[in-house]
């Protein structure tokens, strides 16, 4: 005849019992969100180790969770897994289990019990989530693609305002930078000089060329109101251009802690982007070859798909 009895993981401690039901003992755990989550992770915990030493009489012990019976088994007890039907019903009927456990002393405490548990541990992994560094790489790639988008508005609207003033200077410089900061120094294009163009990075042949634009421009007057907000328009830019540079630091350093290898081989801008578009670094691991070839190209996928 076999000695059986069956083991418990519950939210707030372990119970033994013995094949009559009786409880052989129980162990109530000090940090229930800590000592629960190393349980499941199939780490060994104290107040297992405790409950352990008590079992060893018996010849089988079943249990309502795989990390326990594979611990268990480590410790050379021989530990199954119930049925599932069984584990629905003690899922169904924990709080008088966690009372008959000796876990609390009714089952309104029981309940309030399994409550709390229940908001600490989902605030827990929320918190953890929140914090994992590659959820923020994909915010801050999101956020740099919008402030791309805000800096080529709003340039752009510069470059067309300021060239009602001064149009040749939108065919000789390119850069919305070199261009907002000659905006913000000059205002009027007759104050456009070698020395300032030379402080701004350009080399002689640009400055000879754009003075000398400057000084034959065609185009109209500006007020002093229409300069006014043209130069904060400008500073917007600069201003803009300047967090740009600062998120585009950020995920280069952050991508060579969440994924280095990502970055090796795809920049760190473009792997951010393809983190992004798989949703989390876990799941792009886990993403097909085929998946990631098309991660990047759905607008040209359904075009074509649309037009042949």
């Amino acid at each position: 005849m076999t000695n059986n009895c069956s083991v418990l993981l519950l939210e707030i401690g372990l119970a033994a019992f013995d094949e009559s039901n009786n409880l052989i003992a129980s162990k109530k755990f000090d940090d229930p969100i800590h000592s629960y989550r190393l349980l499941k992770s199939g780490e060994r915990s104290v107040e297992l180790d405790q409950l352990t030493g008590m079992l060893h009489s018996f010849d089988f012990i079943s249990v309502n969770d795989s990390s326990i019976a594979f611990l268990l088994r480590q410790s050379g007890l021989n530990s199954h897994v119930m049925p599932e039907d069984q584990q629905s019903k003690i899922q169904d009927e924990k709080p008088t289990l966690i009372v008959k456990s000796r876990l609390a002393n009714n089952e309104m405490e029981a309940m309030q019990k399994l409550r709390s548990f229940a908001i600490e541990f989902s605030s827990t992994r929320v918190k953890e989530a929140s914090e994992k560094l590659d959820l923020h790489v994909i915010q801050s790639i999101s956020a740099l693609d919008e402030l791309d988008k805000l800096i080529n508005v709003i340039g752009t609207r510069m470059r067309e305002w300021y060239g009602l003033h001064f149009p040749e200077l939108d065919n000789l410089i390119q850069s919305p930078n070199l261009y907002a900061e000659i905006v913000t120094k000059a205002g009027l294009r007759k104050n456009i000089n070698k020395q300032m163009l030379e402080e701004a990075g350009l080399h002689d042949r640009k400055v000879d060329i754009i003075v000398d634009a400057a000084r034959r421009s065609k185009g109209g007057d500006a007020s002093p109101e229409s300069l006014a907000i043209l130069k904060k328009i400008a500073n917007e830019v600069l201003s803009q251009s300047e967090l740009r540079r600062i998120l585009a630091d950020y995920i280069e350093n952050t991508m060579e802690v969440v994924a280095p290898n990502v970055k090796q081989i795809l920049t760190a801008l473009v792997g951010a982007r393809l983190i992004s578009k798989a949703g989390s670094l876990s799941r792009l691991a886990f993403t097909s070859a085929s998946t990631i070839q098309i991660l990047g190209a759905e607008k040209a996928l359904f075009r074509a798909l649309k037009s042949g």
